[in-house]
């Protein structure tokens, strides 16, 4: 559940965004993306920390690098930027048939 925040934040927040140009949107979802996801990873290994079911576990996880939580961290922008584009490529795919069904319908009439 805690690997879903970045979606959960970063969607409602492209949709309000959309009112603005492509390349601000771009901005704030990186700065808002990197902002989520370095949180996101943190509380997700401070949960898994706190809340492993047996020792066995809890060693295994003090026991790591902390890579994921540096990956998080420095590249939580890029992850931001990724939901960017899916949203983007959604949005035109969405004005695109938006036009097509008003096309047919004003060819139709």
């Amino acid at each position: 559940m805690i690997r879903l925040i970045p979606l959960a934040v970063l969607l409602p927040l492209f949709i309000y965004l959309l009112h603005l140009k492509w390349f601000a949107r771009f901005g704030v979802m990186f700065v808002v993306g990197w902002l989520i996801v370095a949180i996101s990873t943190l509380i997700f290994w401070k949960y898994s920390i706190d809340y492993a079911p047996n020792e066995e576990v809890l060693s295994r996880l003090t026991e790591k690098d902390g890579a994921p939580k540096l990956f998080g961290t420095l590249f939580g922008g890029v992850f931001g930027l990724m939901y960017f584009v899916v949203f983007e490529i959604v949005r035109v795919l969405y004005v695109i048939i938006q036009s097509a069904i008003s096309w047919v319908k004003l060819r139709n009439a």
